[in-house]
């Protein structure tokens, strides 16, 4: 009984660990899974490829400084990394441990190491064809063939590890990509590439990249902005000549008077420079077909407008008081535009509310 219990107990636990193992060979095998591992090697590649690109900008420095005086400011004034050299270096040169002249020599030893030498290369190989395998169990890389630009190519090239890439379009159907360093070594050898529009396809399809879907912009739940509105002299009189009329019809009958107010002009540096902040002397509201300001009401627990917008325009609150309307504001060096209502009607339609306020009285 105990040598079949043991065994009950043995065969659970492998059981439990057999299960385990086909588990994890589930995930493993898992499209998503293998999509962010080959993100993961992407940015090893990256990070690679970085280091080259690195050493290159550094011998290209160090091409250029080749006098004592320019070599102690390089190692004093420069980021270490871009003429990669050792933080301890400049104190070194300082102190007179090494001359400058050697200094330079051992950056350019460490840089050209980096470029050439076997264990960098050896890595970027591996990552390469770890690359290719999980691409390859993933499926055949499409042929990309929609329209090629110079910002796909771009975007290409700097997943694969290129420094700064820049493309441009020196011929009809021909893309010339080109970088401040080399390109990473399975693009191409040299600085730049020019291929024609099928060789920049097959070479994407061959490095497995896949051009992303463009994806549909959210639609934004705020309503369509209406727009801004820089009225004419004329029309802004007009207009706050209905503003005064509705402000002496809200007063009939109480025990202050409507103070009537007159249009502000001024230049859009002065407003631009006034406009910020909830209390700034320049605002910008919302008008409504009616000539009034559309403000936001509470009605039934819930924040609404007053009405629909039709336009915006700029005010100004200097000198406000209580029964005096906002000063309506024209910019004087921008042009003017229409107001989208009949100003007309408006104004024959406040005086009559006005007068009939004032004959009820």
């Amino acid at each position: 009984m105990s040598a079949s219990t043991d065994a009950e107990k043995a065969a659970t636990y492998w059981l439990y660990r057999a299960t385990g193992v086909e588990r994890f060979a589930n995930m493993k095998n898992d499209p998503r899974t293998r999509a962010n591992r080959i993100k993961t090697l992407l940015a090893e590649l990256r990070d690679l490829q970085r280091g080259i690109n690195t050493a290159h900008a550094a011998l290209a420095i160090w091409d250029r400084f080749t006098t004592d005086e320019q070599i102690r400011h390089a190692l004093g004034n420069m980021d270490t990394r871009k003429t990669w050299s050792n933080y301890d270096l400049y104190y070194k040169v300082d102190k007179g441990e090494i001359t400058p002249a050697d200094a330079r020599q051992s950056c350019i030893e460490g840089a050209t190491l980096a470029v050439n030498g076997p264990v960098r290369r050896r890595w970027i190989e591996h990552v390469l064809n770890r690359l290719a395998f999980e691409r390859s169990m993933l499926g055949d890389v499409p042929h990309y063939d929609g329209e090629l630009t110079p910002v796909i190519i771009q975007a290409f090239a700097r997943e694969q590890g290129a420094e700064v890439p820049k493309c441009t379009v020196p011929h009809a159907g021909v893309f010339r990509l080109e970088s401040p360093v080399l390109l990473p070594a399975h693009i191409a050898p040299e600085a730049s590439l020019a291929l024609s529009e099928d060789g920049w396809r097959d070479l994407m399809q061959a490095s497995g990249y896949t051009v992303p879907a463009r994806t549909a912009r959210r639609v934004s739940a705020k309503p369509d902005a209406v727009p801004l509105i820089n009225p004419s002299e004329e029309q802004a009189e007009q207009l706050q000549t209905i503003w005064n009329l509705h402000m002496v019809a809200a007063c009939k009958g109480k025990h202050s008077a409507a103070k009537p107010n007159s249009i502000y002009s001024t230049t859009q540096t002065t407003y631009s420079a006034n406009s910020k902040g909830d209390y700034a002397p320049f605002k910008t509201i919302e008008i409504a077909a009616d000539g009034r300001r559309v403000r936001m009401e509470w009605q039934r627990q819930e924040r609404v407008r007053s009405g629909e917008p039709v336009a915006r325009i700029r005010i100004s609150t200097i000198g406000a008081e209580f029964y005096k309307p906002d000063a309506l504001l024209v910019i004087t060096d921008k042009p003017s535009k229409p107001l989208p209502m009949d100003l007309d009607a408006l104004e024959a339609a406040a005086r009559q509310a006005a007068g009939e306020e004032e004959a009820a009285a």
